[in-house]
């Protein structure tokens, strides 16, 4: 569906399937999340990046999107966790990248204060980490910054959102030391961090959702979808368009 040119200042529409408008933007990886079974998490980016599955997972619930997609379930802490493909936009540089993916908590598996690393990478002693805090089941949402152990758990700033409800979340780094996090369409940053330089996680490790890279530990049950990561800061008219493909 053609997006109306006053959204976001937008210039002119973007219109498109939500898989046509994903390719267009050349992902490094595509997880739909339509798996049936493990242990290979399949790549639809058309670059043959696929995951892998750690234990304790379950497949095709009920999707988010108005496409037909099909979701994953993640257990509680590292043992039920996607492992994304190693390498990647953030991972083995320091260029500029976009994550999004889908994201629902479940709320009856949570334990207020409880921590849930949704993306992260990390070895050794740094790398970085997107952190969703659960507090009496709401939800602040923090960027990942560059960090150095033991630190790496204190949030910058955070956002709070709605427990037990789907979101699409974005997430930027311009190469530069800005972060920027979005929900849903994203023209707007609900969460921003300047002057944090992004730092490689060593040895080099692969995205992980669900769960800690390094530990397994402190994650939460959740639903996954559409996991995308691009090598470039996706325009805000573009973030929406993708976003709105997938919801209208």
């Amino acid at each position: 569906m053609p997006l109306e040119s006053s959204l976001g200042g937008l210039s002119s529409p973007i219109s498109g399937t939500f898989t046509s408008l994903v390719l267009a933007n050349s992902p490094y990886w595509w997880y739909r999340c339509n798996d049936l079974s493990g242990p290979t998490l399949l790549d639809s980016s058309g670059n043959g990046r696929n995951g892998s599955f750690i234990n304790a997972l379950t497949f095709q619930n009920p999707g988010f999107s108005t496409d037909g997609n099909h979701s994953i379930q993640s257990a509680t802490t590292g043992a039920g966790s996607l492992v994304l493909a190693t390498g990647g936009p953030g991972i083995n540089s320091n260029s500029a990248f976009t994550i999004g993916f889908w994201w629902k908590p479940n709320p009856d598996s949570v334990t207020p204060g409880a921590v849930v690393f949704p993306v992260s990478a990390r070895g050794g002693a740094n790398g970085w980490v997107l952190q969703i805090q659960y507090s009496d089941y709401a939800i602040n949402v923090s960027p990942f910054n560059s960090y150095t152990a033991p630190n790496w758990e204190t949030p910058i700033t955070t956002v709070n959102i709605a427990a037990g409800v789907a979101h699409f979340h974005w997430l930027t780094y311009d190469g530069s030391g800005n972060w920027n996090s979005y929900l849903d369409g994203g023209t707007v940053a609900v969460v921003s961090v300047t002057g944090a330089p992004l730092v490689v996680p060593t040895p080099t490790q692969s995205f992980m959702a669900g769960g800690n890279q390094s530990s397994g530990t402190n994650g939460a049950s959740g639903y996954w979808q559409d996991i995308m990561t691009f090598g470039s800061v996706l325009s805000a008219s573009t973030r929406q368009a993708i976003y709105t493909a997938a919801t209208t």
